[in-house]
């Protein structure tokens, strides 16, 4: 371009437009030219931790989630790990777990736990019963539930269904931007049942750790040990579970053409594999 250019001021000498070409301004204009993009990069950085906009992938959101529910099966661990991850890219102030785990009432959150009194959980599971998906404050028309949350500074309900049941809650404080977009809202339904999942399997070590004390201190509760081995296989069918579930809404989003044009040949292959998949889930089941 430059020798182009340079060449051009010999042959239209007349012409003004060539005539203010000179080496200097050609180069100024290459060297803001290559740095265009660097600072654009610092910038559209500063900006989003400045003003918590809504830059996350969720591609990476899901990866880095099932990555931090693998990790352990020890129930606190699971969820300050769960909890922090969701409040670090949803912008939160505060997350919380809330879970009943034999007969006790456990709750972990960064950095607070939200321990709801027993009416309140009561009033909660109530309406969770009659409504299904995420409960936003925002959103909310029942002007009691509506003062529970606000009295506990919850924005977000995201009810942790099993098999049917009820067996949690993921309790998210106010966004710390702008409020929390759709987009928040269904990257959390998407990785509820996963999350449902790991807490029932973590609720079950629970359970088996607290059976295995109970035995250590009394061989009379046998029946507790056979109790605990059903609970331990229960455990390992879900989490060969966890993966396929995985791996079941991928070839979905790749069949739906989320991630580009897919061939009618390719799309014949993955509904193969689909196929396979879920019956793999059946045989575990």
């Amino acid at each position: 371009y430059y020798s182009v250019a340079y060449l051009l001021t010999f042959l239209f000498p007349q012409a003004e437009a060539l005539a203010t070409f000179t080496p200097l301004n050609m180069s100024i204009a290459l060297v803001l030219a290559l740095i265009f993009q660097p600072v654009k990069r610092f910038f559209d950085k500063t900006t989003n931790r400045v003003f918590y906009r809504d830059t996350y992938s969720t591609d990476t959101f899901y990866t880095e989630f099932n990555k931090s529910l693998a990790a352990t099966a020890n129930l606190s661990t699971l969820f300050a790990k769960a909890a922090q991850y969701i409040s670090d890219t949803l912008k939160s102030d505060g997350v919380s777990f809330f879970a009943y785990a034999d007969k006790r009432r456990i709750t972990v959150g960064v950095p607070r736990a939200i321990n709801l009194p027993p009416a309140d959980a009561d009033m909660l599971a109530e309406y969770t019963r009659m409504h299904q998906g995420v409960i936003a404050l925002d959103k909310l028309q029942d002007a009691s539930m509506r003062r529970m949350l606000v009295s506990h500074r919850v924005s977000l309900v995201l009810p942790l269904q099993y098999e049917q049941e009820v067996i949690g809650y993921l309790l998210l404080g106010a966004h710390k931007g702008a409020g929390y977009t759709p987009r928040d809202i269904t990257t959390l339904e998407t990785v509820s049942d996963e999350l449902a999942i790991a807490v029932h399997n973590a609720l079950s070590v629970y359970a088996l750790n607290a059976a295995t004390n109970e035995l250590r201190a009394s061989n009379n509760q046998l029946q507790k040990l056979d109790e605990a081995k059903d609970e331990f296989i229960s455990m390992a069918s879900h989490q060969l579970r966890t993966p396929l579930t995985s791996i079941k809404g991928y070839i979905s989003m790749l069949m739906e053409g989320d991630v580009g044009k897919v061939s009618a040949e390719q799309k014949e292959l993955l509904a193969q594999v689909l196929m396979s998949s879920e019956r793999m889930v059946r045989l575990i089941s």
